[in-house]
């Protein structure tokens, strides 16, 4: 929840933006509603991706610097700006847009400017923070027990043929088989 204090000649005005989730905390929303004659909810801007490119052309112009040149966003800048899902909401698009004016040359800011997330997003993705664990030991078991399987099922029985088509000792084979509880099976 973003918060303004401004003080007016004797009298302070407080104005609250609230986004997403983190407007629903009761007592803070009552106590915003007590204290402020407005309160504003602004939806996250992942689902506003029309409105980004405005948003973003506005943080351009109210930040312009000595330092930077940027005038504008390119088409292929802005693009990457929508594309991107913001988990971060405004906060981050400015610091985005800061950060591309901040290492712009030119008067334009490309694609190439913003920071490597944003231009380097891409629809359907899962993103690293969200993609599902993997029990590598449990994997590997399946797998070796699969081709265990296979190689004894190949040589008709045989462990010493089966051994020699996976590479390794009989008696690997068989310290393999009963681990995996498939000597039985392989029988």
């Amino acid at each position: 929840m973003g918060q303004w204090k401004e003080v007016f000649g004797n009298r302070l005005r407080l104005i609250a933006l609230a986004s997403g989730e983190d407007f629903t905390d009761t007592a803070a929303n009552e106590l915003m509603e007590s204290l402020c004659g407005l309160v504003i909810r602004v939806p996250p801007l992942a689902g506003r991706g029309d409105d980004v490119p405005l948003i973003a052309t506005a943080m351009l112009e109210s930040g312009k610097r000595k330092t930077s040149d940027a005038e504008r966003i390119s088409r292929e800048a802005l693009d990457a700006l929508v594309r991107y899902p913001w988990p971060g909401d405004v906060g981050e698009l400015e610091q985005s847009v800061r950060h591309a004016a901040n290492v712009c040359t030119g008067t334009a800011i490309g694609k190439e400017h913003l920071p490597l997330a944003v231009r380097s997003f891409r629809p359907g993705r899962v993103p690293v923070a969200e993609a599902t664990t993997i029990d590598l030991d449990a994997t590997l078991a399946a797998i070796e027990r699969r081709l265990i399987g296979d190689a004894v099922r190949a040589s008709d029985g045989n462990r010493a043929e089966a051994a020699r088509r996976l590479g390794i000792s009989r008696a690997r084979l068989l310290r393999r088989l009963d681990d995996t509880g498939e000597d039985a099976a392989a029988r």
